[in-house]
């Protein structure tokens, strides 16, 4: 029952969702459309009532979806709500590449909508019950950095004295110059390192920096991050210590009122180019780059790829599931090429990678719209197993570790979140490492 204090927290909530929906469109309106239309990223005129359930069903959401954060994984579910639900509920039906029919996108919409309401009815679940391991400090500590030395140490043997850093601009030359030695190297292993690196082994050590105060290990994950930026030219680990601190800050007091934070921080985000023409960088190199890393790359194109997926297998073949390694014993891959580029290169008719959220590269990928709901409860499953794990430790400790996985969850198979981004062994991690916030951290 909610008392006048819980009211009053649930109706700023919303008050701040609402506003996150307006900052949203003005700024997809304002900046998104006149810079990236010919990616699809349009504008057209669509009846009114189609606008008006999307806002009606990203409202009634915020409803009943947690305020504070409580488990670790409803940062997970915080992601998917505001980066992947609410902008894709709208750029849909603006979408020109390619231009679904309204009522298309209204039965996409709901299918999205029941998705997201799996993944908060997870949370009425308890958790597992785990008891506490007897592995010792002293052991935990001799696997970790023998495993992150060794991760370190291969990527050495196949990058040699590859380094190279860039700018924005020149980041793709990083890129594919790094992606040339991991295809000379014969094997694939060099990606898994860098994603375990940079998804579990340097939140790791950032998360137990901040929170034990151990320096030493924050400038580990600076280090480890540069020189992943240098041989693989990834934004992501470019700007990992910016938004691990943002989750940190976000945390650090406790999750209390989580979700307004967030709505307030990616409003904020979304609304921040109104000053560049007051500072005098409209249009310059801070202006493009801003636009096309916030409101393209993280709002934008990952939401336009959900229509692409939809569109392209209503008529092609789906891929019930083999996609994903270990089922493609069973069942015959139906592409020459992996989902992500088979997408990019039918609609862009180039090598682009669209990779797109589990809702899609796994859900519709797979089953069609029935995957959408399907591909949400295998998620409240690795959800719990999470939490579960993660209730033997401290939740912000656990939050600021997940960071670099969110990322990878929000623009991935949720395959690739447990196994390549490393989420799988963080909760192993989880499960083993004996004492919080021990003094004997190394």
């Amino acid at each position: 029952m909610l008392n006048r204090e819980n009211l009053k927290a649930r109706i700023f909530l919303m008050l701040g969702v609402a506003i996150y929906i307006s900052a949203f469109l003005y700024s997809y309106k304002q900046w998104v459309v006149p810079r990236y239309e010919s990616w699809g990223l349009s504008y057209r005129d669509v009846p009114e009532i189609y606008i008006t359930i999307s806002w009606l069903l990203c409202l009634a959401s915020a409803l009943w979806m947690p305020r504070d954060l409580t488990r670790p994984s409803q940062l997970l579910f915080f992601i998917q709500y505001f980066i992947i639900f609410i902008p894709s509920s709208f750029i849909l039906y603006y979408s020109g590449n390619p231009e679904l029919d309204p009522r298309d996108v209204l039965l996409l919409v709901i299918f999205l909508f029941f998705g997201l309401t799996i993944l908060q009815a997870g949370y009425k679940l308890p958790l597992l019950s785990l008891k506490k391991n007897s592995l010792s400090v002293k052991f935990f500590w001799r696997a970790f950095w023998c495993g992150a030395t060794g991760l370190f140490i291969y990527l050495l043997t196949v990058f040699g004295s590859y380094f190279q850093l860039a700018d924005f601009q020149n980041i793709y030359d990083v890129r594919s110059a790094g992606g040339d030695l991991v295809t000379a190297s014969g094997s694939s292993f060099a990606g898994y390192a860098q994603m375990w690196l940079s998804g579990f082994v340097l939140p790791f050590l950032f998360s137990i920096g901040v929170f034990r105060k151990r320096w030493g290990f924050v400038l580990i994950a600076a280090a480890g991050y540069l020189y992943l930026l240098g041989i693989g030219g990834s934004k992501s680990t470019m700007l990992a210590m910016v938004y691990l601190s943002a989750i940190y800050f976000l945390v650090r007091a406790g999750g209390k009122n989580a979700g307004i934070k967030i709505a307030a921080c990616f409003s904020g985000l979304l609304l921040f180019p109104v000053i560049f023409p007051l500072i005098g960088v409209e249009g310059g190199a801070l202006d493009t780059w801003y636009v096309a890393i916030i409101h393209s790359r993280i709002f934008s194109i990952p939401q336009l790829s959900i229509g692409q997926y939809y569109d392209f297998f209503q008529t092609h073949p789906l891929t019930y599931g083999s996609h994903i390694t270990g089922i493609n014993w069973l069942v015959t891959y139906p592409y020459d090429m992996d989902i992500p580029r088979t997408i990019g290169r039918y609609f862009y008719n180039a090598d682009l990678t669209a990779n797109v959220n589990m809702w899609a590269q796994d859900g519709i990928a797979s089953f069609g719209l029935i995957g959408i709901p399907v591909v949400s409860a295998i998620a409240v499953v690795i959800f719990l197993l999470l939490d579960s794990v993660a209730r033997l430790h401290d939740l912000r400790f656990v939050t600021v570790a997940l960071g670099n996985i969110t990322l990878i969850f929000a623009n991935g198979s949720i395959f690739t979140t447990i196994i390549s981004g490393g989420l799988f062994l963080l909760i192993v991690a989880l499960y083993f490492y004996p004492a919080e916030y021990s003094d004997k951290v190394c």
